[in-house]
């Protein structure tokens, strides 16, 4: 079976890796938003979203899914909560990583394989990733556009950062790959198309 290089793609919250993630994948590469992942286990109906009720409580259903508004109210300020959440969630999350990444290489449609984890974890990171890249941008940036697309408040903005943050200075290595998000999507587009051409298509020719 090939093997597909294997891309992990990380950044704060609304850094632009979504952005950057629908470029890649314009140049070829399967595109996984562990986010998506995460959004169908949140519900009262998943063994995971059971988990999630019994260690939170019902208050957090909202009709066939689980309020990630009322999760992070709770697990934010909560530390132990905050890790079985994680620990609950993650382990779904890597099992359907491995099994879309098996399906991908069995295919072989595509030419690399690009997964967006905004949240390290040491099982995150135990993986074979051939190459890491993490979007950066201004903070101040990345909390407008959460905004403007989520209608959430500053602090749970700076509530999911600043854990981000945390997990990225403990498990992110030296060695990752930067790309700038300055502001503009045609900025961001050059940026990606630089790293393409100058890490990511070397990575690809190594396993083919």
């Amino acid at each position: 079976m090939l093997e597909l290089t294997k891309i992990l793609l990380t950044g704060f919250t609304a850094s632009g890796k979504t952005t950057v993630g629908q470029f890649l994948q314009k140049k070829g590469a399967y595109y996984l938003e562990t986010d998506k992942i995460v959004h169908k286990l949140l519900s009262p109906n998943t063994g995971a979203g059971k988990k999630v009720i019994d260690l939170l409580g019902e208050d957090i259903i909202a009709t066939d899914t689980l309020d990630r508004r009322a999760i992070a109210s709770k697990v934010f300020k909560q530390p132990n909560l905050l890790r079985n959440l994680e620990s609950i969630l993650h382990t779904e999350v890597l099992r359907e990583i491995k099994a879309q990444y098996q399906r991908v290489c069995k295919e072989r449609k595509f030419k690399f394989f690009v997964c967006e984890i905004p949240v390290l974890t040491e099982e995150v990171m135990a993986e074979n990733w051939d190459l890491i890249l993490k979007v950066d941008s201004k903070e101040e940036d990345g909390f407008q556009r959460f905004v403007d697309r989520t209608s959430c408040n500053q602090e749970y903005y700076h509530e999911r950062v600043s854990r981000q943050r945390e997990l990225m200075t403990q498990f992110l290595p030296k060695n990752h790959v930067l790309i700038t998000n300055k502001g503009t999507t045609e900025e961001l587009e050059e940026a990606t198309n630089k790293v393409f051409k100058e890490k990511i298509l070397s990575e690809i020719k190594k396993n083919y």
